[in-house]
């Protein structure tokens, strides 16, 4: 009978046990969600990344945002979807029930994001007339939970947020190809202290020379060949992304002398386009105060970084304002465009002055050129014309950051 009472005992506590478990885990299945608000407009919200807080997103007043919980003394935890995001407890508040809307109870997150383009405004509907609720960063990437006609849908800390598609673009992987060239146009070099010319726009000093080539060496670019160059213009060569294509005109003797040694220091090339009837049967002391022009063993030993192209045989001369191969008739074009095209045994031509018509293109193709070069500004790109190839001039107006722009496809 003593047995049976204890029996009965335990089975009662057991079941007042169970009872207990079972309401305390229907309450904590049941604990209401805390809602905040921001206290004003335009309130930032971190994420932790490596130790450190960083700005992830702006949120405005008037929406509330489910709390996670307290941080820290100073912080609250807001979560967007599977992130923590973290705001100073000074700028929040209890959010009113009217503010309570637009909850996210359908959607999951997915691995689709976006990434802003500039600051991007977050709207509670899918219309640009609507409430603005927060604010994406410039830069930023953030998971998408949906699309719904021109917006993405995304996560709020709790509620559904909608961005116009216009506004973002997605995140893709950098291609490691370039889609556009630079092609760099020099000419003369001098040292600072021996160059007497300040005022001529095509010497430039050694020591910018200098800089620029450590420059492009020390940020990986690769100095191409005009080769590889229409390869690429072609569409049958993929380039490196950071490609530049370096060029000298005229055949100044600067360009073995000075830049010759840098470009080799480098492991860089070039390619030097020359007016053959000015090449030098014999090196000449070199004199800073006159123009003075390659010879031909100077050229045999620069051969390991330059290549030579045609600058014509004897027409890089102005008239006035206008270039002799504008002035010439057809027959002398022809017998000097062939002259210097066997000298040099090249398929590339480089029109002097950079002026030419179209009866000069067609005569640089008859001729048996496969690629002209002109003084026009841009850059080469895939299907664009080879008798045409656009550069960029470096003088010595050209400052370092612009300098810096054009290599890198900004100007």
């Amino acid at each position: 009978m003593i047995m049976l009472k204890k029996i009965v005992i335990c089975l009662l506590l057991l079941t007042v046990f169970c009872h207990l478990w079972t309401f305390d885990a229907h309450a904590q299945t049941n604990t209401p969600k805390k809602w905040v608000e921001m206290k004003y407009n335009h309130v930032m919200i971190y994420e932790k990344v490596d130790g450190k807080l960083l700005p992830y997103m702006i949120l405005n007043s008037k929406q509330a945002y489910e709390l996670q919980g307290s941080a820290s003394q100073n912080w609250y935890k807001l979560k967007v979807e599977q992130k923590d995001v973290y705001v100073a407890k000074i700028r929040i508040k209890k959010a009113e029930n009217k503010n309570i809307q637009s909850i996210n109870i359908s959607y999951k997150p997915t691995d689709a994001s976006i990434k802003a383009i500039k600051d991007t405004p977050v709207f509670a509907s899918p219309s640009t007339e609507g409430k603005t609720v927060a604010s994406l960063l410039k830069g930023m990437t953030y998971p998408v939970l949906f699309e719904q006609g021109d917006f993405y849908g995304i996560d709020l800390a709790g509620v559904k947020g909608f961005v116009a598609k216009s506004d973002i673009t997605p995140p893709k992987e950098e291609s490691p190809y370039a889609t556009a060239v630079p092609v760099l146009m020099y000419h003369h070099l001098l040292r600072q202290a021996e160059n007497q010319f300040p005022n001529n726009n095509v010497i430039l000093n050694l020591e910018n020379f200098e800089q620029q080539m450590k420059y492009l060496a020390d940020e990986g670019y690769t100095t191409i060949m005009d080769d590889e160059l229409i390869l690429f213009m072609k569409g049958e060569l993929r380039l490196p992304k950071k490609s530049v294509l370096i060029t000298f005109d005229d055949g100044h003797k600067t360009n073995y002398l000075y830049a010759y040694p840098i470009l080799k220091q480098y492991n860089m090339h070039a390619t030097a386009f020359i007016i053959t009837n000015r090449i030098q049967p014999q090196p000449a002391e070199f004199d800073p105060t006159r123009l003075q022009f390659l010879s031909t063993q100077e050229m045999e030993s620069m051969k390991d970084v330059f290549k030579f192209g045609s600058h014509t045989n004897g027409l890089h001369n102005l008239e006035g304002m206008t270039s002799q191969v504008l002035l010439k008739s057809p027959a002398e074009l022809v017998a000097d465009f062939t002259t210097s095209r066997d000298i040099l045994q090249t398929s590339y031509f480089c029109y002097p002055f950079g002026q030419y018509t179209p009866e000069t293109i067609s005569l640089v193709k008859q001729t048996g050129y496969t690629a002209a070069f002109s003084t026009k500004e841009g850059y080469a790109e895939p299907n664009e014309s080879l008798y045409e190839i656009q550069r960029f001039g470096v003088y010595p107006s050209t400052t370092m950051d612009e300098f810096k722009q054009i290599v890198s496809g900004l100007k």
